[in-house]
């Protein structure tokens, strides 16, 4: 079991770096100190986890490039890390928890990317500033800062409320992607970019993480890195390459379907929260005992039983206090899966959805992303 390392070694502390290079202070720890030059472009590859590309060997661009592993954020969500390139802070400060998050202000349980409720597919009609702290550090950097990201996430509520601070740039296709990366460091003046790719991540869901579609992406990745390092060889530029997550491949029969145990959901008051892998649990009063009964019963082989406040008082999600809505929004009990095992439900209108690449747990596949520095 990986634990965040907010003390020195997750990604809260790599942007804790970036942040006072830019002089921009933080209160956690940051990394050693880079030798930062005039363009520094910060490139997130969802989903490329450290002992992946590890497991790649050495004849790729990124393993030449690899200074070491980092932890992600708890969860090991792209919503929860997304949030923390974005701001600097930790889960427990910004306040987004996973991609199931419940909202009591709206009541009811959001997909929050989207940010759109679970069921249907019309947008909530208010400002997502009204349920998220859309406090971008990079509004205090001094640099010019962009972001680059893909056409139908450009204009999201969510990225328009924690990209504040950047200029944005959307683009269709990788190749795409590094033509923008390229003219923008060579724009005049000093710069921060923060570049997305989610080719990887969407690969890996869909085909698993050891499939030859992730295979084909990482490599695609790879070759775009080092031919856009090429490029730009000529200019002051530091390029780091990170990831929110790692995956780890799951197997059908290792996924909990919560209609199958009804005595579980029966204790239940609101729909499963957070992911498949680290499953936030919000239970009525009259079944708590009757709840973890349950699981004791049932389920001790394939999750961990917290409760909520303990992982938060253990600083799973961060070590200062924040937005107060996140206790709102973990639950009573965390549940999070052993080995490869999942937990879900479907709710009204929803098919069945099995994934075969998971994330959002605590192994080493899951926690560790990849350090890369040019």
């Amino acid at each position: 079991m990986i634990l965040p390392d907010y003390q020195g070694g997750s990604l809260v502390n790599l942007m804790s770096s970036l942040l006072e290079s830019f002089g921009v202070g933080s209160r956690y720890e940051s990394l050693d100190r880079y030798d930062l030059g005039d363009n520094v472009v910060l490139v997130v590859v969802d989903g490329l986890g450290y002992e992946y590309l590890r497991g790649k060997g050495k004849d790729n661009f990124l393993y030449g490039c690899l200074e070491g592993k980092l932890t992600s954020v708890f969860p090991s969500s792209t919503p929860s890390a997304i949030s923390t390139f974005y701001t600097g802070l930790a889960p427990r400060e910004h306040g987004v928890t996973g991609w199931y998050t419940w909202l009591k202000e709206l009541g009811t349980v959001s997909t929050i990317l989207p940010f759109k409720p679970r069921f249907g597919d019309d947008s909530f009609g208010v400002d997502i500033g009204s349920v998220l702290s859309g406090n971008s550090l990079f509004e205090e950097v001094t640099r010019d800062c962009f972001h680059l990201t893909l056409d139908k996430l450009k204009g999201s509520k969510f990225n328009s409320l924690f990209g504040s601070g950047f200029e944005t740039y959307g683009y269709s296709s990788l190749d795409e992607m590094f033509d923008l990366l390229e003219g923008v460091v060579r724009s005049d003046g000093k710069k921060f970019v923060l570049a997305y790719w989610n080719g990887l991540d969407s690969a890996a869901h869909d085909e698993g993480v050891d499939s030859v579609a992730t295979s084909k992406e990482f490599l695609e990745v790879d070759i775009k890195i080092r031919d856009f390092v090429e490029e730009v060889k000529d200019t002051d530029t530091t390029l780091i390459v990170t990831s929110d997550h790692g995956f780890i491949d799951s197997k059908e029969e290792k996924a909990v379907k919560l209609e199958d145990h009804p005595g579980l959901e029966e204790c239940l008051r609101l729909p499963l929260c957070g992911g498949r892998r680290t499953v936030f649990c919000y239970v009525k009063c009259s079944k708590e005992d009757e709840f973890v009964n349950y699981w004791e019963d049932n389920l001790k082989d394939v999750c961990r039983l917290y409760k909520s406040e303990e992982l938060v008082s253990e600083g799973w999600f961060g070590f200062y206090e924040g937005d107060q809505r996140f206790y709102d929004r973990i639950g009573d009990y965390t549940l999070v899966m052993k080995e490869d095992h999942v937990l879900y439900d479907t709710i009204v209108g929803e098919e069945d959805n099995f994934m075969i690449g998971n994330h959002g747990g605590v192994s080493s596949k899951e926690m560790y992303v990849p350090l890369c520095v040019v």
